[in-house]
């Protein structure tokens, strides 16, 4: 009894000794399993396999449960995460096929995988599916056995873009299975077929290339409802490039292209019906085609085939044949009664449609039997014009493309359009239209708008334009997942535009600018700018109507818009790519540093703000104002921009303080038609073409106790009606040759201001003026402890260094106007009166100082009380506690 007694007391002791632990080492409390790998999705390497069985009723090598524990697969199963195998290669050694997969309907891909060798003969292939769906077998090579790929009894899988090399039988070869896209693959040098649907209904083959193969390019048996569209089967020399055959009714085969094979087309039997061939076109075939079915057409409601041999004419200029075509082989006796005339493919010359027409080489009904168009204009059956490549070299006014007055429903996909000096594709008065997929380069515009609505521009790629994508006139227009680059401007919305949105991750790339904003209530989102920015245009109820908010990323920092805001600070400008004001007054943007934005700082209609420390870099525009006025714009450099500020029209009694101006390409200031501006203290130097420039309409404005050094141009002025002086002291000017016999600092003659107008300023500098320093914080006489002091400046002009002294000792250099005084320095110094001197310099040498006198005075405090060990008294509570534990169960035991 004793024994056990004891036991329990050590097990509560141990016990309170782990608590205390975990209470006394809480950050030790988290267990990191290592084992859970559930999400993980596994990185197959370049995997050489031997075949594979996978089978989900177990009775293969693997279930998918089993698969996934292997390296070579990944997922679960699902529609978001199916069981993936790739970069898998499988070498059947001519034993058995490389991959089976079989009773089994989970999602799954098989795809960038390499099957070879394939047992000779019998079912075998690269890839066998029995009994399966919910697969798709994407980019995948199969070489070198009887079959490429087998599906057996399967629904709903997609094959797309395979490649098929030099194989025994069928490259892919679909039996009793419903529901199977094949699409966009390559076949070559298949002994028997291509593709092969037999019992198979209800699929897709469109865009695949099929060809050497010996007897059938695509063949269909006792198959119904499929489509066969847009497929090229050449070079079948003794053998049929699309084969229908045994029982196969209304299947659907369009937009082939059939060349160089021994039949284009054939029909073989009578128990074939309903299958309707149109848009084909038939070309240095032995011959084109042959039926010998029941029922079949060989057009379709408003269009043939083309076939080469065609010899009729073409009167009214709608693209069909007068006559029908009549050398269909065959026991049938068909015809195409609507067969293609002329030439259906694009010779690589401008194209011009005007929906406005009924006939004639320029209406929709002409266009659409061409071989680069398809569809009838219908919201379901829309006008496609896919796949045109257009590279002309034309005038102001020529188009690669132009549709006009289009209000079908159509669009323009897969188009490679170059142009010198002309619109890419230019719309005009339509509406219903999707562009998209297309590249566009070298344009004066990539694409035009004139008087558009509800068109759809979604992942198209422009560059080198001068306008990417130029919209006027129109209104609720979608840009989405286009690729902008390398253009004057990206998207430029003018006059009269409204209700147009520019969403989902558009990209604006190395433009001059990004997006330009003329017209109402436009909206951006979630697009990602570099290099480049937004520009609004000047009109107030425009500029304060649009919804930019800062999913719009400008070189991955956020855009920031605000309209109508008051008091805005620091706090709403964190880490900004670019910030757009519209309307906003008595609020500060300072601090920041910007590069490579395009224009980062622009007003509109914004009054009573202050611009101060900024620092600008590398911009097409360093700071946009327009109808701005009573705004303090100061101690900013701006640097190597196209122009430093830009005052767009309309600014009215701002001031211009201590900036910097250097080395901007055209000018460091430029004033359109702006009135009573105050510059003074202002460094102009390096600058291009001017220093600063005032068009004409700017009047009354004030330029003195600046600094022009080293621009080309000082200074331009196209008016007589502003000063470059103030009645007492103008500017210094490094050119200027004149005299200073009295020694006040001022040249004794005028220094002339280039111009239209004899400008003058009429007291020059004769040095360039030191900048001035004021000291707000610490006050004359200021008691202060041990702990050293904060200080606060402010500097007028511009300057380069600051530092300062404590009793003109030695030099403590400071970045900005803020800060502490040096501690250790302080600390040094004795009880009483001590002067601290602060210095500030320019470029020139000119240098400025204030200073201030305080006292130091230390006080008597107690020694700090040195710091616990941590959790000391919880060690104490818990150590006591547990002794008086111990003591009361001891007692009660003896008891």
């Amino acid at each position: 009894m004793k024994s056990m007694r004891q036991k329990f007391v050590t097990k509560f002791i141990l016990i309170t000794l782990i608590l205390t632990s975990i209470l006394l080492f809480p950050g030790h409390n988290n267990i990191i399993d290592m084992t859970n790998e559930e999400g993980m999705v596994k990185q197959a390497g370049d995997w050489n396999l031997s075949p594979i069985v996978i089978d989900d009723t177990g009775s293969g090598d693997y279930t998918w449960a089993q698969a996934v524990l292997e390296d070579w697969c990944s997922g679960s199963g699902t529609l978001n995460n199916p069981y993936i195998i790739e970069n898998v290669t499988i070498d059947g050694q001519k034993l058995s096929t490389c991959l089976t997969i079989q009773n089994s309907n989970v999602h799954f891909k098989i795809q960038n995988c390499n099957f070879k060798n394939s047992s000779i003969g019998g079912p075998n292939s690269g890839i066998r599916l029995i009994n399966a769906s919910n697969g798709k077998i994407l980019g995948n090579n199969n070489t070198n056995s009887p079959n490429g790929i087998i599906l057996d009894d399967c629904t709903y899988i997609i094959i797309e873009d395979n490649n098929f090399l030099d194989l025994n039988a069928y490259g892919i070869n679909v039996l009793y299975s419903n529901f199977i896209q094949i699409t966009e693959n390559f076949i070559n040098l298949s002994a028997y077929g291509g593709i092969n649907l037999i019992h198979s209904n209800y699929s897709s083959v469109k865009n695949n290339t099929v060809q050497y193969c010996s007897v059938y390019g695509i063949n269909i048996g006792e198959s119904s409802h499929n489509t066969i569209t847009n497929n090229i089967a050449s070079n079948h020399s003794l053998g049929v490039g699309i084969n229908v055959q045994d029982h196969s009714f209304n299947n659907s085969v369009s937009q082939n292209i059939l060349m160089m094979n021994y039949y284009g087309a054939s029909i073989e039997n009578v128990n074939s019906k309903r299958n309707v061939f149109y848009k084909n076109y038939f070309m240095n075939n032995t011959q084109h085609a042959s039926d010998n079915g029941v029922q079949n057409h060989w057009n379709g409601t408003n269009i043939g085939n083309y076939w080469e041999n065609y010899t009729g004419s073409d009167l009214n200029l709608d693209g069909v044949g007068d006559i029908t075509y009549s050398f269909i082989g065959g026991s049938a006796g068909t015809e195409d009664f609507l067969p293609i005339y002329g030439d259906p493919f694009h010779n690589g010359s401008k194209i011009y449609i005007d929906g406005e027409l009924n006939t004639g080489y320029n209406s929709w009904q002409w266009i659409s039997t061409r071989a680069f168009c398809s569809g009838t204009g219908v919201e379901g059956d829309p006008y496609v014009l896919a796949n045109l490549y257009i590279d002309i070299d034309g005038g102001w006014g020529e188009r690669c493309i132009r549709i006009t007055n289009t209000h079908f429903y159509f669009e323009v996909i897969s188009c490679r359009l170059n142009s010198s000096n002309s619109v890419g594709l230019f719309l005009e008065n339509c509406s219903n239209g999707k562009i998209y997929n297309n590249i566009l380069w070298h344009h004066s515009d990539g694409i035009v708008l004139d008087h558009c609505n509800n068109l759809l521009l979604s992942n198209n790629k422009i560059s080198e334009s001068n306008y990417g994508i130029h919209a006027y006139n129109g209104s609720i227009n979608t840009i989405c997942f286009n690729i902008l680059s390398e253009c004057g401007f990206g998207v430029y919305l003018d006059g009269n535009t409204s209700y147009n949105f520019i969403h989902y991750n558009n990209q604006f790339l190395n433009n001059n600018a990004g997006v330009y904003l003329f017209g109402k209530a436009h909206e951006l989102y979630n697009n990602t700018f570099q290099n480049c920015g937004i520009i609004v245009g000047w009109v107030r109820e425009e500029t304060i109507s649009y919804k930019i908010d800062t999913s719009n990323t400008l070189n991955d920092r956020p855009i920031y818009y605000y309209a109508n805001k008051t008091n805005l600070s620091s706090t709403n400008f964190v880490d900004a790519g670019q910030i757009l004001l519209a309307n906003c007054n008595d609020s500060i943007i300072s601090d920041l540093t910007f590069s490579q934005t395009g224009l980062p700082i622009m007003m509109v209609y914004s009054d009573n703000n202050e611009i101060s420390n900024i620092s600008i870099n590398d911009e097409v525009y360093g700071i946009g104002i327009a109808a701005c006025d009573n705004n303090t714009i100061k101690n900013n450099e701006i640097e190597e921009c196209g122009i430093g500020i830009w005052l767009l029209s309309y600014c009215d009694n701002n001031n211009f303080n201590g900036n910097k101006f250097i080395n901007n390409s055209h000018a460091g200031v430029k004033l359109g038609m702006d009135t009573n501006n105050t510059f003074n203290n202002n460094l102009f130097k390096d600058n291009q073409d001017y220093g600063i420039y005032l068009m004409s309409w700017s009047e009354g404005n004030l330029i003195h106790k600046n600094i022009f050094v080293n621009n080309t141009e000082h200074a331009f002025d196209e008016t007589d009606a502003n000063f470059w002086d103030n009645g007492v002291l103008g500017n210094f000017w490094d050119d200027y040759t004149g005299v200073d016999l009295n020694g006040d600092g001022i040249g004794d003659s005028p220094y002339d201001v280039s111009g239209s107008f004899p400008n003058q300023d009429r007291y020059p500098l004769m040095t360039i003026p030191a900048p001035e320093i004021t000291i707000n914080s610490p006050i004359p006489n200021q008691i202060i402890g041990s702990t050293a002091p904060s200080y606060d400046i402010s500097i007028t002009g511009f300057y380069d260094s600051i530092w300062y002294t404590l009793d003109g000792g030695i030099n403590y250099t400071v970045s900005g106007l803020t800060g502490t005084i040096n501690q250790g320095a302080w600390t040094a110094l004795a009880d009483g009166l001590i002067t601290i001197t602060f210095f500030v310099n320019n470029f020139a040498g000119m240098e400025g100082s204030a200073q201030v006198m305080v006292i130091k005075e230390n006080s008597e405090e107690p020694p700090p009380t040195p710091p616990g060990i941590p959790g000391y008294d919880l060690y104490i509570l818990i150590g006591a506690l547990s002794v008086i534990s111990a003591l009361i169960i001891r007692k009660r035991v003896k008891s």
